[in-house]
């Protein structure tokens, strides 16, 4: 199922990431947090990914890898933008939010180090988002 996939695809990419987990927050917030078709893109990449659709797997991640490419001078605000995010905080990413809340709260083993895995995410400073997004165009890959 998709929601097993992502759950171990995000485990092994931030857990490999690891050093890179500054810049790749950065990117992030300040994507969520922007209101142009960046940010559309990535909520209904994440709203399917999260919906269980796998083709959509693969979409997100293409999307993530270039919404982070193209929002690099965005990367200073990351951590603050998924924390925001996930605290419904960003009324035009609220879909993502909860979808991305729904799925941290899953008792589901994968689910669960995705939790702890974001957690650490948001909690630390790191570089190169680009990175992050080569990671996550594969989320299978372990």
């Amino acid at each position: 199922m998709s929601c097993r996939k992502i759950g171990l695809g995000l485990k092994a990419l931030l857990q490999k990431e690891d050093r890179f987990c500054r810049k790749i927050g950065s990117g992030l917030k300040a994507l969520l947090q922007k209101e142009n078709r960046s940010c559309h893109e990535i909520g209904s990449g994440l709203k399917a990914l999260l919906q269980k659709e796998n083709r959509s797997c693969r979409k997100i991640g293409s999307g993530l890898k270039s919404l982070l490419q193209k929002e690099d001078r965005s990367c200073h605000e990351i951590g603050s933008g998924l924390k925001a995010l996930l605290q419904k905080e960003d009324r035009s990413c609220r879909k993502i939010g909860s979808g991305l809340k729904a799925l941290l709260q899953k008792e589901n083993r994968s689910c669960h180090e995705i939790g702890s895995g974001l957690k650490a995410l948001l909690q630390k400073e790191n570089r190169s988002c680009h990175k992050l997004g080569s990671g996550l165009k594969d989320p299978a890959a372990t």
